[in-house]
Formats: C-alpha cells, sequence, structure tokens
C-alpha cells in the first residue's frame, strides 16, 4: 500500500471516533451504566433513565434513541460530512512533494508513486505546425487546389482587363498568387526537423506534373525562396532516392516525370543567378547532403552539373546582361566548394555508374535485330535506352573535367574511371555510348577520343 492509501484508511477510522458527546453515543459506556443503574462519570443520571427502573437495558436503549429523534441523527452526519470536507480540502492544500531532502546528505532522493512515476525522458512540449501530419489525402486535395488557382492565373492572364476593372483584375490576380504560394508552404519558414509540404506536394505525379505551370506566376525572389527550399530537402524527395537504372532496366517513371517538368523551370533560374547566390546554394547543398548518396540519383546529378555548368560559364565571363561579374572572393568561395565535392567523391567516380550484369541483359534473336534495326543498320532508341540514360552520368564527369582546378583532379578522374571509358568505348554498336565517352575525354582535353581508344590493345 502507498502512503496516501494508509493515510485515507486512518482518516476513515478516525472519524468513526469523533463525536460531540462521546457519554452519549458510548455504547458500552451507556450499556454500563444502564446495568449498574447510575450515570457515568461526568454525566448525571436524569429523571427520564432512573423513571426506567424496571426496563431492561435493551428497551432503555431504545426509549433514548426515539427521545433523540432525528434531529441528533442529521447533527452527527452535518459534522461527519464537514469534518471530511475539511480533510479534503487540507489534502488539496497540501502540496505534494516529489523530492526527499535527508540531514547530511548532498542531495534529493526522488519520491516516486502511481501518480507520480519516475521520468526517464524529458520532453519538452511544442506547438506542432498544421502540416506536420499531412495524410494522402490532404496532399492530394493540395494539389488539387493548386490547379485551380492556376487555372484562375491563366484565365486571367488570357482576358486582359478593361480600363475600368484593372483594379479589381490586380486584386483578384494577387489573391490567386498569394493563395498558391501559401499552398506550397513557402510563406513561413520551416525546420529542418519537420518535413516540408513542398516534398509532399513533389512526390505525387500531378505535382510535379503542375510544378512548370506553378513556376510561371512566381517572381524571381519567390523562385530563389523555393529552390533553395527544395535543395534543403531533397532527401524527402521520392525521386532523390531512386538509384539509378542499370543497363537493359527500364528507367523510374517518376524520375523521368521529375526530369521533364520539374528540371527545366530550375535550369532557367539557375542559368540567372549571379555567383553569390550559387555559392549559397551550393553551400547549402553540401550541408545538408551526402555527396555520394546525392551522386547515385540522376535528380542529384542533375542539379550538381547545373551547379558546376553555372560556375564555369561565370568564370569565363559569360554572365548575362544585368548580373554582376563574379569578384575574387566569390571565386575563392567556388574553389573551395568544388574542392570540397571533389574531396566527398574521391574514390568513389565509379560507383555512381549503375552496376551493369550482362548475363541479366535481354537477348534478341536474329528475327528481332533485324526488326529493331533501322534502314540505316543503326539501332532505335528504344534499344539504346540505357546508354541515352547514362548521358547525365558523363556529362557531371564532364563537368568536373572542366571546372578542375589542379591537374591532380584530372589524374584521379581519368584513374577512377578509367575502365568504363574503355569498356564503353569498344561499343562500336551504340553510337551514343561512344558520343558519351567523347563528351568526357573532350573535358580533359586528352586530344584522343573513343575510336582510337577502342584500337589500343
Amino acid at each position: 500500500m502507498t502512503q496516501y492509501e494508509k493515510e485515507l484508511i486512518a482518516k476513515i477510522q478516525i472519524s468513526q471516533l469523533v463525536t460531540d458527546d462521546p457519554y452519549t453515543d458510548d455504547f458500552y459506556y451507556k450499556v454500563f451504566s444502564l446495568l449498574n443503574g447510575k450515570g457515568g462519570a461526568g454525566t448525571p443520571v436524569s429523571s427520564t433513565t432512573s423513571s426506567r427502573g424496571g426496563l431492561n437495558w435493551q428497551q432503555s436503549m431504545l426509549m433514548t434513541q426515539k427521545e433523540g429523534g432525528r434531529s441528533g441523527t442529521l447533527n452527527i452526519s452535518t459534522h461527519m460530512q464537514n469534518q471530511m470536507q475539511r480533510l479534503i480540502e487540507g489534502r488539496k492544500q497540501k502540496p505534494k512533494g516529489t523530492s526527499l531532502a535527508l540531514e547530511g546528505a548532498l542531495g534529493k532522493i526522488s519520491l516516486t508513486s502511481v501518480k507520480n512515476p519516475k521520468q526517464l525522458i524529458q520532453i519538452q512540449e511544442h506547438s506542432v505546425p498544421s502540416f506536420a501530419h499531412l495524410s494522402q489525402k490532404k496532399v492530394l486535395r493540395t494539389i488539387e487546389d493548386a490547379y485551380v488557382i492556376v487555372l484562375n492565373l491563366e484565365q486571367l492572364k488570357r482576358k486582359p482587363p478593361a480600363d475600368d476593372e484593372v483594379e479589381k483584375w490586380n486584386q483578384d490576380f494577387d489573391e490567386n498568387s498569394k493563395q498558391l504560394w501559401s499552398l506550397l508552404g513557402l510563406s513561413e519558414p520551416v525546420a529542418y526537423n519537420m518535413p516540408h509540404p513542398l516534398a509532399y506536394f513533389l512526390s505525387y505525379p500531378k505535382g510535379k506534373r503542375i510544378f512548370p505551370r506553378v513556376t510561371r506566376f512566381l517572381l524571381l525572389d519567390q523562385m530563389i525562396v523555393l529552390f533553395t527550399a527544395l535543395l534543403s530537402r531533397l532527401e524527402s524527395l521520392d525521386v532523390c532516392n531512386l538509384p539509378c537504372t542499370a543497363n537493359g532496366e527500364k528507367p523510374h517513371e517518376e524520375v523521368e516525370i521529375f526530369m521533364t517538368n520539374c528540371l527545366p523551370p530550375l535550369v532557367g533560374l539557375v542559368s540567372e543567378l549571379p555567383m553569390h547566390i550559387l555559392n549559397s546554394c551550393m553551400r547549402l547543398l553540401l550541408e545538408r547532403h551526402n555527396m555520394v548518396w546525392l551522386a547515385k540519383s540522376k535528380v542529384g546529378l542533375a542539379i550538381l552539373t547545373m551547379f558546376l555548368s553555372r560556375a564555369e560559364i561565370l568564370k569565363q565571363g559569360g554572365a548575362q546582361q544585368g548580373v554582376p561579374h563574379p569578384t575574387e572572393s566569390d571565386l575563392a568561395v567556388w574553389t573551395d566548394y568544388y574542392n570540397f565535392l571533389f574531396g566527398s567523391l574521391h574514390t568513389h567516380f565509379a560507383s555512381i555508374f549503375p552496376k551493369t550484369d550482362p548475363a541479366s541483359a535481354p537477348v534478341q534473336s536474329s528475327v528481332e535485330s533485324a526488326s529493331t534495326a533501322s534502314p540505316q543498320g543503326r539501332q532505335t532508341p528504344g534499344q539504346s535506352t540505357a546508354s541515352s540514360d547514362e548521358v547525365y552520368l558523363w556529362q557531371f564527369l564532364a563537368a568536373l573535367a572542366v571546372g578542375a582546378t589542379t591537374v591532380d583532379h584530372q589524374k584521379v578522374l581519368v584513374s577512377e574511371v578509367r575502365e568504363k571509358v574503355i569498356e564503353t568505348s569498344k561499343r562500336n554498336d551504340n553510337p551514343k555510348a561512344i558520343a558519351n565517352v567523347n563528351l568526357f575525354l573532350n573535358a580533359l582535353g586528352l586530344g584522343i577520343d573513343a575510336a582510337q581508344l577502342a584500337a589500343m590493345p
């Protein structure tokens, strides 16, 4: 039993002994007094009691109770209720002790009970955003709302307002634009430990397909905010967690939808960024993600290639009109980021290629080969799916080779992908694969092409 239960039972027992007239309420004392024909100590025998001498003690007790009537019972009940009420109030006012300090002890001993168990983990309660627990139904509803808003904005764009309706047109356009911005979850910052609504939005094919139409109604500053939010949440995108397809495998449909619909607006944005904003985006990417993990996905390599290509254009003075030229400090910062990226991928360049298994590649009969061949003797696009999917891999390596800051970088690239280069160069039946290798070799500036490598013993 707990200490509280012991105290409660003791109070119940004591409450039965509390009375205003102990001589009257004491049964044994009253029987003893009746049997002896006298009152108790301190209690004189009344005339009523003495006149009942001929009655036995049971009849005398009964007569006394009847004379007392109901008023005595009510007084006792009321007294008991008042006493229990005082006990309850006192219990509430008494502070609950959670620790015990003993004399001579160095600290306090925590007291635990059923109502106060020992806390193993201290959890701080905080407000959870409404989008923290987005169900599939809510996300799909958000995408449908985005479609409706985009249709409204496109309708407003197609029908210019009359002279007397310009103010109302601007008000409707601004209101729809704010609603669209709020649906994407970009109106307020989101902590990194919380899921972002934009990642949920782009996790469904319908969200990916509406993305380019959404970006048409965003300003440049809003596009930068959207892009940085996307860079910080790449681990939440389904397309970044899908590995590269191997030889003979069908590309992932979700990846193709993202590359077709979502990547072009981002390429257009990166092509307009100055060097200092590009450095900020690159730093965010390097701090938030593991480069080895990112380089093994098609979308991750495409984003890295965008950054490398844009930086090389700015370094060579190819900035558009209105874009400031990079300063020396901006170029030095980019060099540090490039070296960090290269160092992160060192000894992992060969692993970004999908593993190919010749035994698992589909084998075609002579009849099937003749039916899939073109009249010029070349293969159709469907037969070179794997090689066309490897374009983004070779483009990334070519961008790294062009932006190499030292000769050691080029040596590392050549030594790590040497076997892959020779293997692809010997695939004379696939002109696209040969073109991919030539792209990488030209970026290195070695003055050699895939045909010469294939002719070497």
